[in-house]
């Protein structure tokens, strides 16, 4: 409803955006005019980029799509999920925009209507907008990315 209700900016940020008819809406808002902007995280399972048809759907339509750029000494993760509507609506919480999340997951997810902390979190996209990057860079694998660490041996 936050998407197709929006008339002027849908800021996105997301581990990871698969579900197809959210994807579809995003492209809906971007043809009704409204400012769409998405940050994703480059992510690989096995040889499969998770986030990359999204990416290249929207991006197909005109909307811009950037990449978290993760630091390599830190190995950190853009494991956000929020959007930010209008500059007044803001959904933030733990699920990914997957269908997995939407239909199998206990998630917890909030809305916001708090033109404060959508203008918090806006200035949080704008930061993270301008350290992405215009092609994704993967992150090396491991079980440092995928579960829990090791216990010490």
């Amino acid at each position: 409803q936050a998407i197709d209700g929006a008339r002027k900016s849908i800021h996105v940020e997301q581990f990871v955006l698969t579900e197809r008819g959210t994807i579809d809406r995003l492209k809906q808002a971007k043809a009704r005019g409204v400012d769409v902007r998405v940050i994703l995280h480059p992510m690989k399972i096995g040889d499969k980029a998770i986030n990359e048809v999204a990416a290249s759907e929207l991006r197909s339509v005109g909307i811009p799509v950037r990449w978290h750029r993760w630091d390599p000494a830190r190995l950190d993760k853009l494991h956000a999920k929020v959007g930010v509507f209008d500059g007044e609506d803001v959904i933030i919480g733990s699920a990914n925009w997957s269908r997995q999340a939407f239909t199998t997951n206990r998630e917890a997810d909030v809305e916001v209507l708090s033109k404060e902390v959508a203008a918090a979190l806006e200035d949080h996209f704008q930061a993270d907008w301008n350290r992405s990057t215009p092609v994704p860079v993967y992150p090396p694998e491991g079980p440092h990315l995928v579960g829990p660490e090791k216990p010490p041996s």
